[in-house]
Parts: structure tokens; sequence; C-alpha cells
């Protein structure tokens, strides 16, 4: 996976007055109605879009010059694009067809294509460096939505005979699919080739409300949030990176999820989840999944071909972010986002457009919401001016609680936007994903667990139900048979056996005589005291039996799972903080030996990520004990011991000392 990072150059833009582009042949003057779903208040926006190409094309032929002729022709079939948006009563838009024409600027850069993209891979996705130069805002183009240019275009010439082509679209009069159209237009004329063949069909009454309005579904992505949930602040920094999944990377995802998960299901619940674990979202919190929906080809909508209007629905999946972060919420996830693909019907674009004039155009609700647009199907990477298909072509940015999906050679690529912190742990969740520190199937657990370290539960039943479910069930899901099955255990040492080798191993690491038969139930102690205890995790007894043959002690456990875990947990655990890294290396290697011969590798993984988590917890607790003693007492206590003590030094030996000045005021 290719995790982009901000933009690392900065660049120098030369733009030339900008000018606007009309029809090149005259068109009809009138007044168009927008449709219901075009005119609402999430859709008044300006989009922007980059497409950047390398050199090529005929010799002689000067890129801003092929597509300033072509955007001319093709406005003729798609004349209202070169009207004005106006407001009539009740706020309704309309496109004043007049003729106008969009905004058109040439310009040149002193930078290089290879420059611009990233050394590493050679993938290129947003963030962009210098966008604000690549499309500049001209005054009064981006006021508003109204009585302003529809569209505006840069192409900006680069140094090594690549260009930029960067617009900015009103979204009110097209959908991704409807922009991609009229660009393919402008493309084909570009080549030589036809463009699209006027009348193009307008029809946007076909998806207005009906009379009177009737919605018939509950339209959640509407509703409004009491109280407002807290979003990022002015003085929040907001960044964006794409992170790019090829197709091992994808596969890696559907493996931990349902085999009918589809490649937009599996990415979408996998960025879903990660972005809800990064915000650190409270577990009892409702969290919304929108999912933007294309009519185009739903029966009984009767959209007619060439239809460049917004036709999509914004369908909505809603739980808690506990019930998502959980085990199983991946499969959860999936299966949400495709009851809501399954919703898109005529009757529910029909009820959408109902509830938007019933509700006066409002916003979609933005508590803790997170929208998925996906574009790869747009057709954005294959635009061809003359130049070949771009090296990226998509939307150029995005902003907090909006991803997009584009298309990036074989991968596809997200873009994310997060508060600066939280896009920090979204990032770090990518990478630990896919670095192989933890297997797959615990990652989920990792999350859970972090983000509820002392949920109000059984503690025991938390660690199995949430951590370890896989194992806990003893069901496996074969891809052959595609059902749930009781997994076949492995030939190898019995339980017991493995069981005693572990313990043996551990009572070496502290120190205790072998030979004392009080040994086992010291190590039990020890592994509870250590790992169990601080969490409450209630344990079944530890049975014994006199064999009366050998005389030898054995051990029963009912619940072998847990207490393996608490043990070999406490093994790893006592390694790390007091035996140093080759010891903890000779404990990691003999419990992943034991593993593989009995249970399953990824019970180690489990067990380390349980070690990982339950080390963060006691050093938070151990931070919160020392917070607490900074009393009086303790301050004269101080100053008594450094009276006594002649004025000593800190106490050098593995001393890690941490002065918070955040707040000095400096």
């Amino acid at each position: 996976m290719v995790i982009q990072k901000q933009p690392p150059i900065s660049f120098a833009v030369r733009r030339r007055k900008p000018e606007l582009v009309g029809p090149s042949t005259p068109t009809p003057r009138e007044t168009k109605r927008l449709s219901d779903l075009d005119d609402h208040e999430t859709l008044r926006v300006h989009v922007k879009f980059a497409f950047f190409y390398r050199a090529g094309g005929d010799d002689g032929d000067d890129a801003a010059a092929v597509i300033r002729r072509a955007l001319g022709d093709a406005l003729v079939p798609y004349y209202p694009l070169a009207g004005r948006l106006r407001e009539i009563d009740g706020r309704k838009l309309v496109v004043d067809c007049t003729g106008e024409g969009i905004l058109f600027v040439e310009a040149d850069a002193d930078v290089r294509m290879d420059e611009l993209e990233e050394e590493e891979d050679d993938v290129m996705a947003p963030p962009f460096p210098e966008m604000e130069q690549l499309l500049f805002d001209v005054e009064a183009s981006a006021a508003g939505v109204v009585d302003s240019p529809l569209m505006l275009v840069q192409v900006t010439r680069l140094l090594c005979g690549g260009f930029v082509l960067a617009v900015r679209l009103n979204h009110a009069m097209c959908d991704a699919i409807g922009f991609s159209q009229f660009l393919l237009a402008v493309a084909n004329i570009a080549r030589g080739l036809p463009g699209a063949a006027p009348p193009l069909p307008w029809r946007r009454e076909l998806l207005d409300a009906r009379i009177p309005p009737a919605p018939s579904f509950p339209h959640h992505e509407f509703d409004a949030v009491s109280p407002p949930p807290p979003q990022p602040q002015p003085c929040d920094v907001i960044v964006t990176r794409t992170f790019t999944f090829a197709p091992t990377d994808i596969a890696k995802i559907k493996n931990r999820l349902p085999a009918t998960a589809t490649a937009f299901e599996a990415v979408t619940a996998f960025l879903w989840r990660a972005r809800t674990a990064a915000l650190e979202i409270a577990g009892e919190e409702t969290i919304r999944l929108v999912i933007i929906a294309n009519l185009r080809g739903v029966a009984g909508l009767n959209l007619p071909g060439g239809y460049y209007g917004n036709a999509c629905v914004s369908p909505t999946a809603i739980t808690t972010a506990g019930k998502l972060l959980r085990h199983g919420g991946g499969a959860l996830a999936v299966e949400m986002v495709k009851e809501a693909k399954k919703s898109v019907t005529a009757e529910y674009a029909r009820s959408a457009a109902d509830a938007l004039v019933m509700r006066r155009r409002p916003l979609l609700a933005m508590g803790n919401l997170f929208v998925v647009s996906d574009h790869r199907h747009a057709g954005f990477h294959r635009l061809d001016f003359g130049w070949g298909s771009p090296v990226y072509g998509g939307v150029a940015e995005t902003v907090f609680g909006l991803s997009f999906l584009v298309a990036v050679k074989d991968a596809v690529a997200a873009v994310v936007s997060l508060p600066a912190p939280a896009m920090e742990r979204f990032a770090s969740e990518m990478e630990t994903f896919y670095s192989g520190k933890f297997i797959e199937s615990y990652v989920d657990s990792l999350l859970f667990i972090k983000q509820n370290p002392m949920p109000n539960t059984d503690k025991r039943k938390h660690v199995l139900s949430y951590a370890n479910p896989p194992v806990a069930k003893c069901y496996q899901f074969h891809a052959k048979t595609q059902k749930w099955e009781k997994p076949v255990r492995s030939n190898g040492p019995s339980f017991q056996s493995w069981w005693r080798t572990v313990v043996r191993c551990y009572v070496q690491l502290l120190g205790v005589n072998t030979g004392d038969k009080s040994s086992l139930a010291f190590v039990i102690r020890e592994a509870k005291e250590i790992m169990s205890e601080t969490r409450n995790i209630v344990l079944s007894k530890v049975h014994r039996s006199q064999n009366d043959e050998s005389k030898s002690k054995e051990i029963s456990l009912p619940e072998e799972h847990l207490n393996i875990v608490i043990l070999c947990t406490a093994f790893v655990y006592k390694a790390m903080n007091g035996l140093g890294t080759l010891a903890t290396i000779w404990a990691t290697v003999v419990l992943l030996g034991g593993f593989s011969t009995l249970i399953k590798k990824q019970d180690f993984w489990y067990v380390t990520a349980i070690a990982f988590v339950q080390s963060i917890g006691y050093a938070v607790e151990m931070v919160k004990e020392a917070k607490k003693s900074v009393t009086t007492e303790y301050a004269r206590s101080a100053a008594d011991v450094l009276v006594m003590r002649r004025w000593p030094l800190l106490a050098m030996g593995n001393l890690f000392v941490v002065s918070d000045h955040r707040h000095a005021g400096f």
C-alpha cells in the first residue's frame, strides 16, 4: 500500500489574463430548471479536478490552444454549461443559457512532470504541490454558485512539454459521470474525432419531487444532529493524504470478510472502520456512512443515455462506533454497504427528491458522517486529448468527511482528509495492517481494545469475544465449501505436554527452582497478577489431578485459550520488561514454536497484540499514579530528602524524564 504524503516541492506559475470561452456557434437562449436532486445545499459547491499529462502529441501542438478550441466546440451541444445559475422563488435554481461561456486561463510552470511524481512509487495522487497555482481562483469566479461562470479551466504547460489541466466545476450542474461525459466530448474533438451530437437530453424533470411530495424512506442522511457534534475548528490543521490499494492489498482485506464482498465494499468498510478508530469516536456514539450511488440504469427511472445532471442519491448506513470496531465489525460494515446499495431503486430516488423538497433542500447530516464517492468508473483516468492517458486524472482535493475512490493504474486510490492528529493515527493503522506486524485477523482486536480499554462488560468475555473470536468460536471459513466449519487440529505434542514446556521456560526466566513442586502454582499466580487482575478478568480455576502411576502433576484447562493467553502473555511481558532483548527474542521463538505445532500461529500474534496493549495500559496507569502523588506533603517531603541527602543528582540508571512545557506560554 502506498501512502501519499504532503507535497514536498514548490514552483512558480505564470498565468495569462483569464478569458471567457463560449460556444463556437450560436446556441439557444432559454431558461432550464435543475432537478430537485441537483438543487440542494450539499451540491452548491465547486469541485476541483486535475489531469496531469506527459509530453507527447503532434509536434508543434500547443495543449492550451488545442483544449481551448475543443472547449468552444463542445459547449455547442453542452450549451447550458456556458450559462449562469439564477435563483427564483423559494431559492430554486435554474440555468440561464446566456452563452457567456466558461473561464479559461493559460499558464506556464517552471517544473517538470517527474518532479511532481512521487519518487519512490511513481504513483501520482492528491494532494498535489501548489494546487492553488495550478487552478488559480480568478476574482469573483468562486464567490458562489449563482451568477458566476459554471466552470473554470486552467491549462498549465510544464518545462518537459507535459501539461496540467485543472478544472473547477459547479457541482449543481453535473455529477462525476456527467462531467466526465463532457470532458470526453472535449477530448474527442481535440483529437479530431466527433464530439457529442446535439441535442443532448436535459430531462431534469425526471428526478423532480412528486406532487405532493411523499417520502417513503427515512433518509437518515438528512437527519438533524442534536446537539451538533464538534467539528474541526479553524485552528485545526486538516491533512489530505491518498492511500493506494493494489490488488494484493484488496485481497488481504477481502480475506477477512465474507467471500461475497466486492472491492468497493471491502475498501469502503476498511476505511470506515480505520477512520472511526483514528477519530477516537466514543463507542456509544452514532456514526453514519453515506455512499454516493449512481441512478443511471436504475429500472423505472427511464433516464436517457447522455444524461449529464446529478443522477445520484446518498443511501446511508447507521451504527455505533463500538459495534463497528468490535470483531466482526468488518463483516457488519460490508453487510451495511450491501444493504445501502440494494436500497437504490426508482422509488428510493423519488423518495429522496421528495425528502429534499419537504426538508427545504437540507445539507447532509454532519454528525460523525463519512461519505464515500466512487469515481473509479467515471473514466477520468482514460481522458486523452492527444497526449495519451493522464498520469493522474480525477478529483484534486477533498474535505473532512468526504473520501473519493479513484482509479490509478491497476490500483484503487482513496483520498482522505482528517485533522492532523487523527491522520497520524489513521496512517499508523494503515501501516500496521500492511507491515505484517500483526496477522490481519487481529488488527480488529487491537483497534477495539485501544478504543475500549476498560469497557463496562465482563472482562473475560471482552477478551474472548472481541479479541479472539475465530479461536473462541472454533470455526473457520473455508473458501472451497463456502461454509464455516470446525478447524482440524494438526498432530503434535499434547496440550498438557506443550503447556508444561512453556511453564518450565517461564519458571527459568523467573529464576524459580524447576524442581519445586509449587512452581506451577507460583507461575499461575504470577501470570494472573501481571496480566489479569489489572483488568479484573475472572479466570476459571486451574485444576490439578494426581496420576496414580507416575505421580506426576497434570493440568486440566477447561478454558484453555484464556489461560494459555494469560500465561504466555505474562511470559512475553516479563521478558520485555525485565530480561532484555535476547530473552524477549527467545521467549517469542518458544511461544511461536509451540503455537505452530499445536494451536494456530495467529494466536501468537494475538498474544503479542495483548502484550502491546497491556504494556501501554500499564505505563499509562503508572503515569497517572505519579501525577496523583503530587501533594503539598509530597513537595515538603521532597525538599526534606534533598537536604538530608545533600542535594543529590537524579538517579541516572535507565531514567527517562519528561517535562511538559505546553502551558508555559513561551
